[in-house]
């Protein structure tokens, strides 16, 4: 949160114990920090941790959505959040986002926040697109997605645009960052 009105009020919700491990294991925080309106309607102003772009998604009631770590901004009450384990094992240990990513399912809006802009992709059945490991945002449940070889030996080593790619196949929607995540930089020694 960067602001809100004086009449919203904060609280907390965890949901149980096995939901707050869900949230801790992909990458969120135990709790969910809640904001309600008071005697009228009230504003809350949210932000990513670092520049891109936020957009708002209307999920149906049982449409669900894969994000990445630290894709998820914040959501309404309604959308309820689970663990998706990689069907992949490519996928998990070379796609950038681990074994564990986040699935969001509907009714309700979602926010979701990228670095840099906002790209996506509509994509037919058995139509494939291939995304840089860092730059895949979030897809539609349900999607095929691995991990492949950028090319042949050559163009992973020496090519400059990494080793691997996820491949995600339609029919469904794909949410592409044209930035990288940023990693936490190590803390120089002359930092201290």
């Amino acid at each position: 949160m960067n602001y809100k009105t004086a009449n919203v009020e904060m609280g907390i919700r965890a949901g149980g114990i096995g939901r707050m491990i869900k949230r801790y294991i992909g990458g969120e925080g135990a709790f969910f920090t809640t904001f309600k309106a008071t005697g009228g309607s009230g504003v809350v102003g949210v932000s990513g941790k670092q520049p891109g772009k936020i957009k708002a998604y209307s999920l149906e009631a049982g449409q669900s959505i894969i994000c990445s770590r630290g894709a998820f901004l914040c959501a309404e009450d309604s959308v309820e959040f689970d663990l998706e384990l990689s069907r992949s094992v490519g996928f998990a240990f070379f796609g950038g986002e681990g074994v564990v990513l986040q699935k969001a399912t509907g009714p309700g809006q979602l926010l979701l926040h990228v670095p840099g802009d906002i790209i996506e992709y509509q994509l037919d059945v058995g139509e494939k697109l291939d995304v840089a490991t860092s730059h895949l945002a979030a897809f539609d449940a349900g999607m095929s997605y691995k991990i492949r070889r950028s090319g042949n030996i050559f163009t992973m080593l020496f090519g400059g645009e990494g080793m691997f790619l996820s491949e995600i196949e339609g029919p469904g929607k794909v949410i592409v960052q044209s930035l990288p995540t940023f990693t936490k930089r190590k803390k120089d020694k002359k930092d201290d």
